[in-house]
């Protein structure tokens, strides 16, 4: 992954790298503050169509009947390593996270921020 886009032309620089399987964009649908249901019938807009009950609008903000959420699909193929993850981790998602990555950019040693 090129990262030259990603920094600074000059000075010092920090990077954290996050990486995984992109995660379904869900909405709260009932106002509870969490996430509850995914754009479930395809149309690119998650709202009350995609409530697995509702067959007309309900004319209201905040749903009393929401969801499902769309789950990763468990892959067949053994050799797929996301079998293996989706065995031990049903309805999980993979992620990764790197501690700061440092860049002294212009060879002066590396000056964090400080307060």
């Amino acid at each position: 992954m090129p990262l030259a886009n990603l920094l600074p032309g000059a000075g010092d620089a920090w990077l954290v790298v996050e990486v995984g399987t992109p995660h379904r964009e869900g909405e709260d649908l009932n106002c509870d503050g969490f996430p509850d249901t995914t754009d479930n019938n395809g149309d690119g807009v998650i709202n009350w169509r995609d409530v697995e009950d509702l067959e007309e609008d309900p004319g209201e903000s905040c749903l009393e009947d929401v969801g499902p959420l769309e789950v990763l699909e468990t892959p067949e193929d053994r050799d797929d390593p996301l079998y293996w993850f989706a065995a031990v981790t049903p309805d999980g998602y993979p992620l990764a996270v790197t501690n700061p990555l440092i860049f002294d950019l212009d060879g002066g040693g590396f000056a964090p921020v400080t307060r």
